[in-house]
């Protein structure tokens, strides 16, 4: 084989190693999320009072928001639950839930919140 097929076999192997490296991580978050999913389902459902499931609720809230702060930083904390308040499922317009995300997390900021 001449060196230009070889490169182009070699370019090939590559997309298809990228490609199937991509799946990989696809399929990982994917399952991330049904875990995720799962676990919170079955805690909040421990609750059979809407009160003390939406306590809990909260308390988990604001326990999630710790462990993003930790991993990434307080603006990127605001950033990522502006956006699911901003997501297409809610009834908020964009500007209104990210503004109101970001004066939570001011407050939050400031008084400490639980955790």
């Amino acid at each position: 084989m001449s060196r230009a097929e070889n490169r182009i076999i070699d370019r090939i192997d590559r997309r298809r190693e990228r490609k199937a490296e991509t799946q990989v991580r696809e399929l990982r978050r994917l399952q991330i999320g049904e875990d995720a999913r799962a676990r919170v389902n079955c805690a909040a459902l421990n609750f059979d009072d809407p009160a003390e499931r939406l306590e809990w609720l909260k308390a988990a809230a604001w326990k999630i928001r710790a462990l993003f702060v930790s991993v990434q930083d307080d603006a990127g904390a605001v950033a990522f639950f502006g956006s699911l308040a901003a997501a297409h499922d809610s009834v908020l317009p964009r500007a209104i839930s990210k503004a109101n995300a970001e004066r939570l997390f001011t407050k939050a900021a400031n008084d400490g919140g639980p955790e």
